[in-house]
């Protein structure tokens, strides 16, 4: 029992700590705001199979409200090692508790967010049971799934450009360090600063 109001302590406290980190970095408004359903949407990953780009699924949140002038800031969240969904048999299609919880939040502070998904769009559910050397979809597929999902979103009216936040837990959070250290990288992934991620939050990512 204690060690689960310490973690519930602890959870309540990360919260907290990603909302001012995002709101900082994003000026988000500190206002609450009606979740709308969430909107299936269709996207290229930078990422490439053969000639054509990978394409990828995902689920876009926002609030009800119409988006003041100039768009709101946004937060794309990335999943870890068991994808995006819920294990519950009647809600598959559903986002998973605890990535559903943050998308209430962020979309309750007037985010628009953006949940890619990677792994069904490639024919997979999960990769937690997979060895880390058997896996077919690496830190590289992420990190152009990833700036694909960063393209996308700034092409949209509603999304303020330069305000756009990262965001990944475990698998996911690796992502975000990988999505983030390219900024100075060369190559597709190079973008300037002022239209890049304007900041990361991952949670406990790998460190390989």
């Amino acid at each position: 029992s204690e060690i689960r109001q310490h973690a519930s302590i602890l959870m309540d406290s990360l919260r907290v700590k990603t909302l001012r980190l995002l709101a900082l970095a994003c000026l988000a408004p500190l206002v609450v705001h009606a979740a709308a359903d969430p909107e299936r949407v269709r996207f290229d990953s930078l990422d490439r199979d053969g000639a054509a780009a990978v394409a990828l699924t995902g689920l876009l949140l926002r609030p009800a409200a119409e988006a003041p002038e100039g768009g709101r800031p946004a937060v794309i969240a990335l999943h870890g090692c068991g994808g995006m969904y819920s294990v519950l048999k009647s809600k598959r299609d559903a986002l998973s508790a605890r990535h559903q919880g943050m998308a209430d939040l962020l979309v309750a502070e007037g985010y628009v967010v953006l949940f890619p998904d990677s792994f069904r769009s490639r024919g997979v559910e999960e990769i937690c049971t997979v060895e880390s050397r058997k896996r077919t979809i690496t830190q590289r597929n992420r990190l152009s799934d990833t700036l694909g999902a960063l393209a996308w979103l700034q092409r949209r009216e509603e999304v303020l450009p330069d305000r756009v936040a990262v965001l990944g837990w475990s698998h996911g959070g690796s992502a975000v360090l990988a999505g983030l250290n390219a900024k100075d990288g060369k190559g597709a992934g190079r973008k300037a600063a002022a239209d890049y991620f304007r900041a990361g939050v991952a949670f406990y990512p790998g460190c390989s």
